[in-house]
């Protein structure tokens, strides 16, 4: 029986055949770990860029709900250590790397290869733990995620406009992070036409308000920032609040000296028309050709037919009727005649001076004088409205100046809308109503329900540099 084994030669070459294969078994086990630590880093690199600007796959309240540390803090933090550990911010709210990482509070910054991450602040992670460059953008620029702008509007419940007379009475405001852990409030106001801007503003929900000041009506909205956000937002108050505005009416007005407005020059006999969309004035009443004599027109009303009503100063004559400064008259510009409509005569107790005078719907009398006056029963002073009744001869208080007008001023000038509110003007370089300040050649429009007054023609800039007294408005 022959036995038979392996020659060395034999074994030579299986030890070495066994030898590749384990070459290339290590070879490919290398590659493997190396892929398996690639893959790793990258994932984990990607999951350190979402706890900075956060994961747009995390959604709640029908929007993108999760905005990371920069959403937060409205700035991109200055290490990574900052999104596992608060760095004293008010603001801050994580930790935001995720829950497997949380469990070590320094495994989370080195790469697969044992290797710190570079990161300080900047757009990109990086990891060289192999012997390669890896990076991971987190964003094309910080501005995408920090400077952004929101465009919206502002109309009240019938899709009116603020117009210049009401913007400035409109305050905007949204809360954000200042990068700094706390909070600040920026303010705006809309144009004439509602618009507005927001800018500078961080990714993230923000709180949003817009607030009509006079009635303190709020608006309470949140407004959700995205990266590179552009986009318009359109909001509606409930109420009509912008409808009667000055700049989409016609201002009948008298002044108490010579003035010009709208390009037009006129005196203090004469009413003129402003038309404060175009900037433009027309001579609605010419003085010099009516009047006798040179007078002052300090109040004005026109009734429906076109007729005007009006007291003068001091005593005149249009045509062949004289009349006083506590009448009124009635002026029919058809026909170049007047006839007395009020004979101050018979109402008041002692010569007085209207001026100021509104004729309400069912043929009241609203009216103001230069001085106290009494009317039957009933004394008033000349910062009050009194309500006459001319078919009862009788009158009421109508606005009690003493309780609104914080100095107590002379009306001069009065017209009431058919809601109620009151527009008014004062003889004072300077009278307030609450916190609204303004002078003899403004007009203000006073809300009696709520007690807050408005700007309704800031008149600084239509009058120019001149300083003027309306003595009697009526709005068209």
């Amino acid at each position: 029986m022959t036995q038979s084994g392996f020659s060395l030669i034999e074994l030579v070459v299986v030890i070495v055949v066994i030898g590749i294969l384990l070459s290339i078994a290590m070879q490919s086990m290398e590659g493997l770990v190396k892929d398996a630590r690639l893959s790793k880093t990258e994932r984990e690199m990607e999951m350190l860029a979402k706890a900075i600007v956060g994961n747009p796959d995390i959604a709640g309240g029908g929007g993108r709900s999760d905005f990371g540390y920069v959403g937060d803090i409205g700035a991109f933090p200055s290490n990574l250590q900052a999104l596992y550990e608060n760095p004293g911010y008010g603001t801050w709210n994580g930790p935001y790397i995720p829950f497997g990482l949380t469990q070590d509070s320094t495994g989370f910054k080195i790469d697969e290869w044992g290797k710190a991450y570079t990161y300080s602040g900047g757009i990109t992670i990086t990891s060289t733990g192999s012997g390669t460059t890896i990076s991971k953008k987190i964003a094309d620029a910080t501005s995408d995620y920090l400077l952004n702008t929101c465009n919206g509007t502002i109309k009240d419940a019938n899709d009116s406009l603020p117009g210049a007379t009401y913007a400035d009475s409109i305050n905007i405001k949204i809360t954000i992070p200042d990068g700094s852990g706390s909070i600040i409030v920026k303010t705006y106001h809309p144009d004439s036409t509602g618009a507005f801007t927001l800018d500078s503003l961080p990714v993230n929900t923000h709180p949003l308000e817009i607030i009509y000041i006079p009635e303190n009506d709020t608006l309470h909205r949140f407004l959700t920032i995205f990266p590179r956000h552009r986009s318009n937002k359109h909001y509606r108050f409930a109420f009509d609040y912008f409808g009667n505005d000055a700049d989409s009416e016609m201002i009948v007005l008298s002044t108490q000296n010579l003035a010009s407005i709208g390009g037009l020059s006129f005196g203090d006999e004469d009413i003129v028309v402003y038309d404060p969309a175009a900037d433009t004035a027309s001579l609605f009443f010419d003085g010099s050709a009516i009047f006798a004599g040179s007078e002052i027109i300090d109040a004005v009303h026109v009734l429906p037919d076109n007729h005007s009503v009006i007291s003068t100063s001091s005593s005149a004559s249009i045509g062949g009727l004289t009349f006083d400064e506590d009448d009124l008259i009635e002026y029919n510009p058809s026909t170049g005649t007047a006839t007395i409509y009020l004979d101050g005569a018979t109402v008041f107790s002692l010569g007085e001076n209207i001026d100021a005078v509104h004729i309400l719907s069912n043929g009241h009398i609203i009216m103001s004088t230069a001085n106290s006056a009494t009317i039957g029963p009933l004394s008033f002073n000349d910062y009050d409205l009194v309500e006459y009744n001319p078919v009862a001869g009788t009158a009421t208080l109508y606005f009690d100046g003493g309780t609104v007008l914080s100095g107590a001023s002379n009306i001069d000038a009065v017209y009431v809308r058919d809601n109620g509110n009151i527009i008014l003007s004062t003889d004072a370089a300077s009278e307030s109503i609450g916190s609204l300040t303004f002078n003899d050649e403004d007009l203000v429009e006073y809300n009696p329900i709520t007690g807050n007054a408005i700007m309704y023609f800031d008149s600084d800039i239509p009058f120019g540099t001149e300083s003027e007294d309306i003595n009697g408005v009526y709005i068209k």
